[in-house]
């Protein structure tokens, strides 16, 4: 059901997973009515997601001057090589869920979505691409680089900078003033308590180093 009337502007979902059907719920929420979802590769048996059209890479390719674009793929990694795939001619669409309080000195960049019950304060800046899961909370001055995930229930205090790609789990806490370099990846459930300065997967309270990327 629509919250916000209807929107007529056409919108292609990139993605076919779990998120995308949170998306799919913030679109619906929005009131978009004409939208389609794009599964990688050229063809495939899958037809629809959640009542909605399924077209492949190939076909939106053919429809990038006609379709608004958001990628919905949760790895910061993979969501970049398929936003960088899209090519310079995509058009991004920013989504922001109804339920979510966003400041008016909060900039968001495209292609960003801000899913149900988030609280972005104050004077706060997000990058491109970034997604913002349900019931992320960021303070004041915080500052969130191009494709940074932020899972349900993180708590991001003020004066925190994420550098780009960085992936922080469930219900994570970030004391304020803290930089996370790059790619870092905060395991779910941990109390960031010093900035990281090393990209690796950091987990537990206080959050410590727990092992390199990949390994």
């Amino acid at each position: 059901m629509s919250l916000t009337g209807h929107i007529a502007q056409p919108l292609c979902i990139v993605g076919t997973g779990g998120f995308a059907r949170e998306v799919l719920f913030i679109a619906e929420s929005l009131g978009y009515r004409e939208i389609v979802c794009c599964a990688k590769g050229s063809t495939g048996p899958k037809t629809s997601l959640a009542g909605w059209p399924v077209i492949y890479d190939a076909e939106l390719r053919e429809k990038l001057d006609y379709y608004q674009i958001i990628v919905a793929i949760g790895d910061p990694s993979v969501r970049a090589l398929a936003v960088s795939s899209l090519g310079d001619s995509a058009r991004f669409q920013t989504l922001v869920h109804p339920n979510a309080v966003v400041g008016p000195r909060v900039s968001l960049g495209e292609g960003t979505i801000v899913t149900a019950g988030c609280v972005l304060t104050c004077d706060v800046e997000v990058g491109a691409h970034v997604h913002i899961n349900l019931r992320v909370s960021i303070g004041h001055d915080a500052l969130i680089r191009d494709f940074c995930t932020l899972s349900p229930g993180v708590s991001v205090s003020g004066n925190v900078t994420l550098e780009s790609g960085v992936y922080v789990g469930t219900n994570a806490c970030l004391r304020e003033g803290l930089t996370v370099c790059a790619r870092s990846v905060l395991g779910m459930g941990s109390v960031l308590t010093r900035s990281i300065d090393e990209a690796a997967v950091w987990v537990g309270n206080p959050a410590r180093f727990f092992k390199e990327l990949g390994g």
